[in-house]
């Protein structure tokens, strides 16, 4: 008589290997659901229930928190005075500014390439410059181009960015911005390439140009159709 081994699952976790049988994975996953169904709706008991998870998956808790933390900066601006934020200039574009002080409705700001100014406080969107984030920067030759975030240096003021071309530049917070938020305007086709279209100008040009490619080409159809 054969016996046949149990089918074995290998996790890696923190770059030690372990070895699982199905029913240990089943139990893993019973516990997960346990412990996420026993957490109270309240915010507390769910942070808590999130950082015992993953410290039963083997992350360290500093590591868990930091992420949040981290998650929680890029949804809610720091107002303390000293800080980055991006706030409206009259231009209606966002740029780096640094926060002097902070009332129940307004922020008053020192933008990075300008004058001091006080702005509602609604209108500021945090700037922490998360690797993988997006922001436009004023890239040679492309003008305002939207970026993917590789580093940020915050005491030299300084940011690494990719084009996501294969290129990587340097730039100073001064030559940052974002746009500001965009209107529901409808998800249709057309406001999604026109949007795709505004955030890259080299595709929006040769976008034009084989349109108006297209159109020499009709014209040219219709003298012959006319003939």
């Amino acid at each position: 008589m054969s016996f046949t081994q149990p089918q074995q699952i290998s996790v890696r976790i923190n770059n030690v290997s372990h070895k699982f049988t199905e029913q240990q994975v089943r139990e893993i996953l019973a516990r997960a659901e346990q412990i996420h169904l026993g957490a109270a709706n309240e915010q507390e008991s769910d942070t808590k229930a999130l950082i015992k998870a993953a410290e039963e998956a083997g992350l360290p808790r500093e590591a868990v928190e930091q992420a949040l933390r981290e998650r929680l900066d890029t949804q809610t601006p720091n107002l303390t005075p000293g800080e980055f934020v991006f706030a409206p200039s009259t231009d209606g574009k966002l740029y780096v500014a640094e926060v002097k002080s902070s009332g129940s409705n307004t922020t008053t700001v020192q933008f990075l390439i300008g004058s001091e100014l006080s702005v509602p406080s609604s209108q500021i969107q945090p700037a922490v410059f998360l690797p993988g984030s997006k922001v436009k920067a004023n890239w040679p030759h492309w003008g305002w181009w939207t970026c993917t975030v590789l580093s940020f240096d915050k005491p030299n003021r300084l940011v690494r960015l990719s084009d996501g071309w294969g290129t990587e530049k340097t730039f100073p917070l001064t030559e940052i911005r974002l746009d500001p938020p965009q209107v529901a305007t409808g998800n249709t086709t057309f406001a999604k390439i026109k949007k795709f279209l505004d955030a890259n100008p080299p595709v929006k040009y040769i976008a034009f140009g084989l349109s108006v490619i297209f159109a020499i080409q009709l014209v040219r159809l219709f003298v012959e159709m006319v003939r």
